[in-house]
Formats: structure tokens, C-alpha cells, sequence
């Protein structure tokens, strides 16, 4: 085929995004030239059309996927990579792209020819005048979700910022705004509410000024009538009064963070359309509003705290997906009654590490109900999400009873390497792909020296299962860093080190020295293992190399994403898709 015909089908793609058709179209053109993008694209299209993420084809095409990731992505993201700070392949095209404000107003016309995106994140802060700068780009029309993260605008600037705000709304189909430390003292509500009958989709508001006037003007403006998804994730200001918020929405998705669900009370109509639904609280709060349960008896997804998942009548007969957080003492409770329909469950211990385990009185409760977790009746069971809840070799006795057919492990807890190892190698987990974070010699210990934590993860038979893996409270000695550059690490696609002036030493070559031969950063790219990683992080302070001349630096590695936190800007990253759909506000799916 002519190399006209390959861009004339990808123009098409890009000016209907929507249209499968066509992308079907272009993958058999791609598969009769014996291009390995065809294969790409086929195998993104038939996971798309599988009726759920539970289905046992979506693994085996995530995982030819990500083989052809590891050997053509470099090539097919091709020299968008100079532009782009991220981005994520769906349906066989890039689709979410990530970068920074001046670079989408200098090439975005240009990307929206050649890729058909369909969700844009801004990285940085925008202030007033950015966002009108933004809002006046026609590059933005027609996208469905852009990501911002706002600085909150002063008195003098809020009708600019206002104005911005409400023009990209009307450009796009989801709005995600993000707000960054101060939240400034103008309520986002109100900012927003100011032009009537803004039709969109879907609504992100996180640690923003809200107030409830700003919510009820939103309601009334229209705002909220055809939205399919409301996420507050964090507001100030709470809490609220009791006056009802009232929308005739159809929500599908319905997401209220601490201060949001204790001070709101909601008049929604429909709730039969629901089907996602996170409750959280601050701790030692009630809700100020909950659902007739009987109402949504079509819930999915739920996402709740401990407490409240306590006092539920009866779960919903086609929960999928459940995610409970609570302190230590109120979480054994909820796992008593756990439904026998779940695909993905999700335990986090709010309690965290504020106080070392010997004073934490409800700890032992906790363990005993972990343990017993194990001979729980989940025969659907693919995704398991534990957060800072401590492994022990009690709970991993517990855990080899388990007979789940688990094939993804997130493990958040700051346990010793050895007895993490032990949890993975269980029946249960003998399949799966695990994410590990957290490894620690002791929970009140930073940074811990893991010179033997380290091998058990990296060199063990769990290594070849590794999708995902957090050193960044682990001094990277230069024993640690040669198990790592030894390592085979086949499934490994995101890692996170610790760099900072406090570990390892003043720059970040003195680091990562013992990880290359040379004591350049160019030469990090000759272990083997690193060129199919899809997102580097380093956390920390980088004094003496900063962000932009570090991410310079390392365009040598074959990596999808390169994020490197710095404390100084937020970066949204683009995660893994093993857990989008069990937390679809935190993951973007």
C-alpha cells in the first residue's frame, strides 16, 4: 500500500476519532504490509469491544500489547516524543496525550492532525492568563477531556479566569480542574456558573474553593443536569449548610471526597443510571447524604468508608468492584461480609504509619481479619489492592488458603521484602502480575537500608511478575543498585527511585553511578530492562540537575512516560490500566 494511503486513513482516524470502522480499516492495512502496528491495533480494538475487564481475553491481549510496546513504541510515537511528556495508546492510537501549555499552543494544531486525541493534560500550574491563552487556541475544540491544574485567581482576575474556564467547558465534553495549595478565595462554583447551560459530560472539582452556594449554582445554572460523571474530590470550606443541591443528572459516576460527603446534601432524581459510586469521610464523620440503597441496586463500582460499608442492608447483587478505607480498628468489621460477586477489591488502612505498630492498638484485630480474608468465598476475584496494611507471616499463612483466580496485586505496605515475596508466591497470587510499593525494614524507618529486602523482590521467582515496582524509600547503596542492574525483569513497566540529597549522596549521578558502567546518565539505558519501561520516577530534590535538563538528559531511555516528581510542580501520570477501572477518577479511564 502507498504511504498516501496509510496517511490519508489516519487523517480519517483523526477527523472521526470515534469511528471504529475506520481504525479497523487502517490496522488491515497495516497487517497486509506485515506492519506489526496492524496486530497493535487489532488486538486495542478487541479488548475495547470485550463486555467487561473481567474477561480472560483482556489479559492475553493487555499482554501482546505491551510485547509490542517494548519493541515498536519508540517508533510509532516517532518524533512526537520531542513535544510530548507523556501519552497512552487506546484503541490502537495515541489518544492521551500529556505536556506542557506552550507546547500544546505551538504544535497542538498539528498534533490534532496527526493524532486523534481525545483527552489532553496540561502539565503545571495555569494561572488566569494562561487559561485565556488556552481558551482562544482552536486546537481545543472537539477534545473530550482536558486535565488543568489551576492556581486559584485573585479578586482582580477571577472574571478573566472565569470566562476561560467556562470557554474551554464549551469546547470539550469533561472538565478536570485541579486546584494546587491555596485555593484562593474565590469559589470555583460561582466562577463557573456565570454562563447558563453548559452541556458537559463529565466534572472533575479537586481542591478547589467550593462552597455550597457555588454547588447549588452550578444546580441551578444547568451545569449539572447532563452530566455523567461528578467528582469532588476535596473542597475547602466544609462543612457545608444543609440546604438540598438538587439536579435531575443522570449520573453514572458519583465520586465525593472528605468535607464534600459529610457537609452536602443531594436531591438527585434518576439514580437508577448510577452505577459508580465513592462515598469517603473524614474520619469519625457521617455522611451528610447517602442513597436509598434500594435505588441503586444497579452499582458496579463502590467506594466507601469502612463504617458506612458496615451499615449497608444488603450489597448490590451486581457489584463488581469495591474499595473500603478506614482506620485499622473499623476495617475488621467490613470484611466480615464481604459479596462473593467481586472482581477487584481494594483494603486501605487509613491509619497509615502515624504511630509504629507496637502502639497501634487495633492492629492485631486488623491481621486477624486479613488472615482470615484468605478463606473468604470470591471465586471471581481477579484484582487485589492492599494499602498500608502491614504483610506478616501471619497474613501470608492466611493468604495460602486463598483459591482466587487473582492475575493483578497491588501491595502499598512497608513490609520486609522477604515476607512481600512470600505473599506473592501464594496460590492465589502464583499468576498474577504484582505492583509493589513500600518495601521497608521497619514501618517507622526513612529511608530504610534494604541491602537484603531488595533480592528477595528482584531476584526471586517473583521477579518475572513484577509490573511495577517503588524503591523510593530505599537508599539505592551501590549492593542495591547492582541487584538491580542484574536483574531480569521482564514485566516491569513503571519504576520509582528515591533521589534525593539525603539519599545516596549530592546529585543524582552519585545515585544511579553503580546502575551504569559510565558515570553518565546516557549510559542507563544499557540495562536491559529499562527500555521497556513505560514511566520512570524520581522523587525527591534534584538540586543539582533540574527537571528540564534532566528529562533532556534521559530521551535516551525507550520510555512512555518520563515522570520526574519534583516537589516543586504537580504532574498528572498517566497510571496503570490494571487498576483504571476500579478507581475511574483517580486513574482517568
Amino acid at each position: 500500500m502507498a504511504r498516501s494511503s496509510e496517511r490519508d486513513l489516519t487523517t480519517a482516524v483523526c477527523e472521526a476519532p470515534d469511528s471504529l470502522e475506520l481504525r479497523s480499516v487502517l490496522a488491515d492495512l497495516y497487517l497486509d504490509r506485515g506492519d506489526p502496528r496492524g496486530r497493535f491495533i487489532r488486538s486495542q480494538l478487541e479488548r475495547a469491544a470485550l463486555p467487561n475487564r473481567w474477561d480472560p481475553r483482556h489479559r492475553s491481549r493487555q499482554d501482546e500489547e505491551h510485547a509490542l510496546l517494548v519493541q515498536h513504541e519508540r517508533a510509532w510515537v516517532g518524533d512526537h516524543r520531542d513535544v510530548l511528556r507523556g501519552w497512552r495508546f487506546r484503541r490502537g492510537l495515541m489518544e492521551v496525550v500529556q505536556l506542557e501549555l506552550e507546547g500544546w499552543l505551538r504544535h497542538g494544531a498539528r498534533l490534532r492532525r496527526e493524532l486523534p486525541i481525545r483527552q489532553l493534560c496540561l502539565v503545571g500550574i495555569l494561572e488566569s492568563q494562561d487559561l485565556v491563552r488556552l481558551a482562544d487556541d482552536p486546537s481545543l475544540a472537539g477534545i473530550d477531556t482536558v486535565e488543568l491544574f489551576i492556581r486559584p485567581p485573585s479578586a482582580a482576575s477571577a472574571d478573566a479566569m472565569g470566562a476561560a474556564l467556562r470557554r474551554c467547558a464549551r469546547a470539550c465534553r469533561e472538565l478536570r480542574l485541579h486546584g494546587f495549595h491555596d485555593p484562593g478565595e474565590v469559589d470555583i462554583g460561582l466562577l463557573l456558573a456565570a454562563e447558563p447551560d453548559v452541556r458537559l459530560r463529565g466534572l472533575v472539582l479537586d481542591g478547589c474553593r467550593l462552597r455550597a452556594e457555588g454547588l447549588r449554582a452550578l444546580s441551578d445554572t444547568g451545569w449539572l443536569d447532563s452530566l455523567q460523571r461528578l467528582r469532588i474530590a476535596f473542597c475547602f470550606d466544609a462543612p457545608w449548610d444543609a440546604t438540598p443541591v438538587r439536579a435531575a443528572t443522570r449520573l453514572r459516576s458519583l465520586c465525593l471526597g472528605p468535607g464534600v460527603a459529610e457537609g452536602i446534601d443531594l436531591a438527585l432524581e434518576h439514580l437508577d443510571e448510577l452505577r459508580e459510586l465513592a462515598l469517603r469521610l473524614s474520619h469519625g464523620a457521617l455522611p451528610g447524604w447517602t442513597p436509598a440503597w434500594d435505588q441503586v441496586a444497579k452499582l458496579v463500582r463502590l467506594d466507601l468508608d469502612a463504617p458506612l460499608y458496615a451499615r449497608l442492608p444488603a450489597s448490590p447483587p451486581e457489584l463488581r468492584c469495591l474499595a473500603i478505607d478506614g482506620l485499622e480498628h473499623e476495617l475488621p468489621r467490613a470484611l466480615t461480609s464481604l459479596p462473593s460477586t467481586l472482581t477487584s477489591l481494594s483494603v486501605c488502612n487509613a491509619s497509615g504509619n502515624q504511630v509504629t505498630w507496637q502502639e497501634r492498638p487495633g492492629l492485631t484485630a486488623l491481621l486477624g481479619a486479613l488472615a482470615r480474608l484468605g478463606q473468604a468465598e470470591l471465586p471471581d476475584l481477579q484484582v487485589l489492592r492492599l494499602e498500608g496494611t502491614p504483610i506478616t507471616p501471619e497474613v501470608v499463612s492466611g493468604f495460602r488458603c486463598a483459591r482466587w483466580p487473582l492475575r493483578s496485586v497491588e501491595l502499598h505496605c512497608e513490609s520486609r521484602g522477604p515476607v512481600l515475596a512470600e505473599l506473592l508466591a501464594c496460590p492465589a497470587m502464583a499468576g498474577a502480575r504484582a505492583l509493589v510499593h513500600g518495601i521497608c525494614t521497619a514501618p517507622d524507618a526513612w529511608p530504610c537500608a534494604a541491602d537484603e529486602e531488595v533480592p528477595h523482590l528482584v531476584g526471586g521467582p517473583t521477579a518475572s511478575r513484577l509490573v511495577e515496582l517503588d524503591l523510593k524509600r530505599v537508599v539505592l547503596s551501590p549492593e542495591v543498585a547492582a541487584v538491580l542492574a542484574a536483574a531480569e525483569l521482564p514485566a516491569l513497566r513503571r519504576l520509582h527511585l528515591g533521589i534525593s540529597d539525603m539519599v545516596g549522596g549530592d546529585s543524582l549521578d552519585d545515585v544511579l553511578v553503580h546502575l551504569r558502567p559510565e558515570r553518565t546518565l546516557d549510559d542507563l539505558s544499557r540495562v536491559a530492562w529499562l527500555s521497556q519501561l513505560t514511566m520512570l520516577a524520581l522523587h525527591g530534590w534534584l538540586s543539582e540537575c533540574p527537571c528540564e535538563s534532566l528529562r533532556r538528559r534521559t530521551r535516551c531511555i525507550n520510555a512512555g512516560v518520563l515522570d520526574f516528581h519534583a516537589y516543586e510542580s504537580p504532574t498528572p501520570v498517566l497510571p496503570s490500566e490494571d487498576f483504571a477501572h476500579l478507581w475511574p477518577d483517580r486513574y482517568g479511564a
